[in-house]
């Protein structure tokens, strides 16, 4: 263990998949992810401009869909698109076996609290707990296999959102991504739909959502499919989250805290990180 290369920036070490750590102690994460970092802003801070430019002009029912989870950062963010400027948003969340109760009873009391319309979709139990088996299972040695559970998941998420977007002819699909979550999202949604098609196959995709709105998001061109937008990303020098859970707390529109509204899954996720990559 003594041997072991560490990076002396993020902490990784070898045995990670996919890294390799210099003679100056730096990971490939480390040196690598600045282009990507750098490209993410620019996609954030376009979408995000466009978003703000369009909200006058727009004559649909719903501007936006917001990826609502019950957290406090999509909380925030559905109070000031409503409340604050005035948005007609639909807000969206995925119905899944490993919600957190403490996120589900958030998104209830908003739907109490605030004047806007909400999507509970529900997935298939079955065949969403068949895909997560098949991850979990999988052997793969590349950067991405530690966070490949959380990453399907992700591509879950987002294309059941997209497609209920684009079936609704919303233009824009909303993420609380916060600044550090920089790199999770990839604005592109026939990208991560390929994607989850090459890891967990083409069936059991269709099986998900439906083969009729699957094939027509691929043939889809791109200025046909709603566009991604993450505020806090785009404007990342102003997000306080200490701000966020203070005025939450204060209009009682949040309970719990970002632990208690992970999904249930996180102590496998740490467990599957840390046995069999070493990391968590």
């Amino acid at each position: 263990m003594s041997n072991l290369k560490i990076c002396n920036r993020c902490v990784l070490n070898e045995n990670y998949p996919g890294v390799k750590i210099s003679d100056s102690q730096k990971c490939s994460c480390c040196t690598d992810m600045f282009g990507d970092t750098y490209k993410n802003y620019r996609a954030a801070f376009k979408n995000y401009q466009e978003f703000k430019k369009g909200i006058k002009n727009f004559t649909g029912k719903h501007y936006a869909l917001l990826m609502l989870s019950g957290g406090k950062d999509s909380t925030y963010l559905l109070n000031e698109l409503v409340n604050k400027y005035g948005i007609n948003v639909l807000g969206f969340s995925v119905k899944h076996p490993f919600e957190s109760e403490v996120a589900l009873n958030n998104i209830n009391s908003l739907i109490q609290k605030i004047p806007f319309e909400h999507i509970h979709l529900s997935l298939n139990t079955k065949v969403y707990k068949k895909i997560m088996q098949k991850v979990f299972s999988l052997k793969r040695d590349d950067i991405f296999s530690e966070r490949l559970p959380c990453t399907v998941c992700g591509y879950i998420t987002e294309i059941a959102g997209v497609t209920m977007a684009y079936m609704h002819k919303i233009p824009y699909v909303v993420y609380a991504n916060d600044p550090l979550q920089i790199l999770n999202t990839d604005y592109n949604i026939k990208k991560d739909l390929e994607n989850m098609i090459k890891i967990c196959g083409k069936a059991d995709v269709y099986s998900l959502f439906g083969k009729d709105i699957i094939d027509e998001i691929i043939r889809a061109e791109e200025d046909e499919l709603p566009t991604i937008v993450t505020p806090y990303v785009a404007m990342m020098d102003s997000y306080n989250e200490n701000e966020i859970i203070e005025k939450l707390k204060a209009e009682n529109l949040y309970r719990g805290d970002s632990v208690q509204t992970y999904c249930s899954l996180v102590p496998l996720l740490n467990y599957y990180s840390f046995s069999k990559y070493n990391s968590y």
